[in-house]
C-alpha cells in the first residue's frame, strides 16, 4: 500500500494551471502494540528513518530504530557543549608540489575528541550536528581556526592556501558573515581560502533554494555576493560534506 501511495504521488498535480510535484516519506509500524500512541510513535520513528534514507520512500519500524534514535539524541546532547568544552580539533593535511616538493596548500579536517570514545571522525557526528542545527556555529569556528592558523604559517611560507569543507546547512547568507569575520580576524587574504562542497551538497542546495545571489555549477561554486577577490568554491566528489 505504501508503494502504491508513492506511485500515486509521483504524478504532477494541476493546481490553478500549474503543475506541482510532491513527495512523501512514509513510516510503517506493524507492532503488536495495542496502544495507539505507541503505534503512532513507532510509525513516526520509521518515517524519520525514511527521510534520513533519502526521502520519497517508505521504511518499516523495527526495535533497533529506538536504539538508533536514543543514540542520536545522546550524541546531539554531547555535541551541544563540545565547542565550549574545547573538544573539537582541526587537523591539517598538506598538499605538496610534485616539482618542488614544497607544501603549497592545506586542507582543514575536523575531528571531535570525545571524552569517553576518543577521536571521532566527521562521519560519526556531522549528521547529528546538522540535524541539531549546530553546523553554522561549528562551521564558523572551523573557518576561524583554519584561517588563523594558515595566516600564522603564511609568515614563514608565503602563498599557502587553505581548503575548508562546507556543509549544505552552512550555505546561507550567514556564511558570508562568517567568512568575512574569519578573514578579518586572521588577516588572511581571501584568495588563500577555498571553500569545498560535495556534489551531493550542490544538488541539495540547487533543489532546495534558488537564489539570484549565487551562480551554481557542479564543477565550481562562486558566491557572487562576496567582495571581489573572494574565496573560491570547489565541488568535490570525494570530500566529506563536512569540515
Amino acid at each position: 500500500m505504501a508503494e502504491r501511495l508513492l506511485e500515486a504521488l509521483a504524478d504532477p498535480f494541476d493546481i490553478a494551471g500549474h503543475q506541482l510535484f510532491i513527495s512523501a516519506s512514509i513510516g510503517i509500524a506493524t507492532t503488536p502494540a495495542t496502544d495507539a500512541e505507541a503505534i503512532l510513535r513507532d510509525a513516526d520513528t520509521a518515517m524519520y528513518q525514511a527521510k534520513k534514507s533519502g526521502r520519497n520512500r517508505c521504511a518499516a519500524f523495527h526495535p533497533g530504530l529506538h536504539e538508533q534514535t536514543s543514540r542520536h539524541l545522546r550524541r546531539a546532547s554531547e555535541l551541544h557543549g563540545a565547542l565550549e568544552r574545547n573538544e573539537l580539533r582541526v587537523f591539517y593535511q598538506p598538499l605538496l608540489s610534485l616539482t618542488s616538493g614544497e607544501v603549497t596548500a592545506l586542507e582543514a579536517l575536523l575531528r571531535w575528541e570525545h571524552p569517553s570514545e576518543g577521536m571521532l571522525f566527521p562521519e560519526e557526528f556531522i549528521t547529528v550536528a546538522e540535524d541539531a542545527g549546530l553546523m553554522p556555529a561549528i562551521g564558523a569556528w572551523v573557518l576561524l581556526e583554519a584561517c588563523s592558523q594558515t595566516a600564522r604559517w603564511t609568515k614563514d611560507h608565503s602563498g599557502l592556501s587553505i581548503s575548508v569543507n562546507v556543509s549544505p546547512h552552512q550555505i546561507t547568507e550567514e556564511l558570508i558573515v562568517h567568512v568575512q569575520s574569519a578573514l578579518a580576524a586572521s588577516d588572511l587574504s581571501p584568495s588563500q581560502l577555498v571553500l569545498e562542497v560535495t556534489e551531493s551538497a550542490v544538488v541539495a542546495i540547487a533543489t532546495s533554494r534558488c537564489s539570484s545571489d549565487c551562480e551554481r555549477s557542479v564543477s565550481e561554486f562562486q558566491w557572487t555576493t562576496l567582495a571581489p577577490a573572494s574565496p573560491s568554491w570547489h565541488s568535490s566528489r570525494n570530500s566529506q560534506s563536512t569540515n
